[in-house]
């Protein structure tokens, strides 16, 4: 038996497919997950005395609505959003 060959998976292909299709960033961007993730990064932030955030992979931005960011850029691969 011949296995055969896995397509390769892009995940830039993926995430302008989920936006262009009416996809958003995911669970972790939204609700109890959004503000789990936020309460811990906010206070990392402020214990550290971060001035300046970047992001990578900011997706469709709806997590800065937890964020309390002194300065911020958000950088996507997708240009759908």
């Amino acid at each position: 038996m011949v296995d055969k060959p896995r397509e390769k998976f892009s995940y830039i292909d993926y995430w302008e497919e989920n936006y262009s299709s009416g996809g958003n960033s995911g669970k972790g961007s939204y609700g109890v997950l959004a503000q789990f993730k936020a309460d811990i990064i906010n206070q990392f932030i402020n214990k550290k005395q971060i001035h300046k955030v970047i992001e990578f992979g900011c997706g469709d931005g709806n997590q800065l609505k937890y964020m309390n960011y002194p300065n911020y850029l958000g950088m996507d691969i997708s240009q759908a959003i």
